[in-house]
Formats: structure tokens, sequence, C-alpha cells
């Protein structure tokens, strides 16, 4: 249900943001995707039934242009509760903040995903410039403001650029909108 969909979510949030990386809403090359597979369920009948149910509980962390994978984590949890939602709710309720599993999870992937900006720092400032070449200054400044701090080289070769691509999408934005004014 939404409610459980927003458990999750929520569970999500807390265990990025615990572990120094967040966002919601943000267009970036990396992503955090749950799975959550209910796999067995039981009522255990008494002066009121309990649904007890046992599910699947999956992270990845996946690179959205490639759809390559940079780590993943899984944990089988058990639910119960009067009803089928309440014991799913009750399932989400046990993913703990502190496992040590989901820490090496995160971890994982930032090693994974600086790796991946250190090796492949030529090919984005090759790709921002061909969009830069062909005036998309807005997506040559998503794309290099993408480049995390902490992939230092990378980070440091950068910063130049980004100023260029910047600097020529204000002059776009401007000249756009000096046009729309002698229009008016």
């Amino acid at each position: 249900t939404q409610q459980s969909l927003s458990k999750i979510e929520s569970k999500i949030q807390h265990i990025v943001s615990r572990n120094g990386i967040s966002g919601k809403g943000y267009s970036n090359e990396f992503l955090i995707y749950p799975k959550f597979e209910i796999y067995d369920e039981s009522i255990i009948e008494g002066m009121r039934n309990i649904v007890v149910i046992e599910v699947e509980f999956n992270l990845f962390i996946q690179q959205y242009s490639t759809k390559r994978v940079f780590s993943s984590y899984n944990k089988s949890l058990k639910g119960t509760g009067y009803s089928k939602e309440k014991a799913i709710i009750d399932a989400i309720s046990k993913i703990s903040y502190s496992d040590r599993k989901l820490k090496e999870f995160i971890t994982t992937a930032k090693e994974k995903i600086l790796s991946y900006y250190q090796n492949n720092c030529d090919q984005i400032i090759g790709d921002s410039d061909a969009l830069i070449k062909t005036k998309k200054y807005g997506q040559a400044v998503a794309l290099l403001s993408s480049i995390p701090r902490e992939a230092k080289e990378c980070y440091a070769r950068i910063q130049n650029k980004s100023i260029e691509a910047y600097n020529a999408y204000q002059e776009q934005k401007c000249s756009q909108n000096i046009l729309k004014a002698k229009a008016q």
C-alpha cells in the first residue's frame, strides 16, 4: 500500500543520510532503489488471527545510464500483525539503520562510484565539451556538477570547464531574455 511504500522510502532516506549521502528528486547518475518481496505468508489462528509474513528486502545502488549495479544489500525479515498490511509494516520496522551490512553496502558503493569518476574523468570532460559545442549548456553544467567533491582529482579538473559551461549557459539565457524583452 501507499503507507508501506512511504515507510520503505523513509527507511532508505534515513539509511543514506546516516551514511553521508542523501538526495531526493535530484537528477543524478546514481540511484538507490529497493525490492521488497513477500515469499511466505501464513495465518496463526487463535482468538484473533495473526498474519505472519516472511519477506526479502533488497537495496541496490545503480548507475542510471548504464544500469550497472555498484552495490547490493539483502536481508530476510519476518513480520507479524492482525492483517497482512500490519505484518508488512512490522517487517519494514525491523530494518535496522545500524546494521553493519548496510554500512558496508553504502561504503562499497561510495568507493566504486568515486573510482568510476576517477577512471572516467576524461570521458566526462569530453562529453561536456560535446554538449558545449552543441550549445546544450544546461546539460553540460548538470553533467559536470554531478561529479562529487570527494573525487578530488577529477573534481579539480572540471572546475574550469564548469565555469565555462555555466557562463555560456548564462549568456544563452540572457540573450533569450533580451529577445523576449525586445519582442514585448
